[in-house]
């Protein structure tokens, strides 16, 4: 029991760990990354550049975490592979995200210092701008896709993975599944202790799964040989 106990504990404490990996380490990477290779600490300086694509980090991924949650809910009947399930939810989370990341860049080029250096992103769509939203939104539905991934093949994490299936419970014997059966020794053996304990023939018919008939004819030609010896 203490073995189990700690089992428990170990693979829930294990999950936890996990978590925070995805959902803080991951995007902070990204973070640290994105604002040592972009140009946003030379357009916003090192506090804004690392607040703006902080902001370009945490949000979606949590967005996509949380689109991912109620995709693993919804679709639990079909239960879909993991692949499919992440994809619906970096999908549905972009859909959101895009008015969301247009909103954000518009209030830094309109609220912080150097923020009108900022591509902008609210301008009409044209061909190139249209080119430029698929191209984001297909980086960050891969990179989402292959991290959870990574994380739940490689890592063991559990957070979006089905339960098992219930195994279908093995079929309770039929009340009568021995009716017609030939009489062997160890059953008149079995239902002269049953006699002799005092039990019916209902009770005994019951317990030995044969019809109370067939009981009574049984104990009535034990009977019939014990006086015949």
């Amino acid at each position: 029991m203490v073995h189990s106990l700690l089992l428990k504990w170990y693979r829930c404490d294990h999950q936890r760990l996990l978590d925070l990996a995805f959902f803080i380490a991951v995007p902070a990477v990204l973070t640290a990354t994105m604002s040592v290779a972009g140009p946003y600490i030379d357009l916003l300086g090192v506090r804004g550049g690392v607040l703006y694509v902080a902001a370009l980090s945490f949000i979606p991924w949590w967005m996509a975490g949380l689109a991912t949650s109620i995709a693993l809910v919804g679709l639990r009947p079909v239960r879909p592979p993991l692949w499919l399930l992440t994809l619906i939810g970096a999908v549905a989370a972009s859909v959101v995200l895009i008015p969301a990341i247009h909103a954000l860049n518009a209030g830094f080029r309109a609220f912080w210092p150097g923020g009108y250096l900022l591509h902008e992103l609210s301008s009409p769509l044209t061909v190139d701008r249209f080119r430029e939203l698929i191209t984001g939104t297909g980086r960050a539905v891969v990179l989402w896709t292959a991290f959870t991934h990574v994380f739940a093949m490689t890592l063991g994490w559990s957070r979006y993975r089905y339960a098992p299936l219930a195994l279908r419970p093995e079929a309770a014997p039929s009340r009568f599944e021995n009716s017609g059966r030939p009489w062997s020794a160890e059953n008149d053996l079995q239902l002269a202790r049953h006699m002799a304990a005092g039990l019916g023939p209902r009770e005994i018919a019951r317990r030995m799964h044969r019809t109370v008939a067939a009981i009574r004819i049984r104990i009535t030609k034990l009977n019939a040989d014990a006086r015949g010896r």
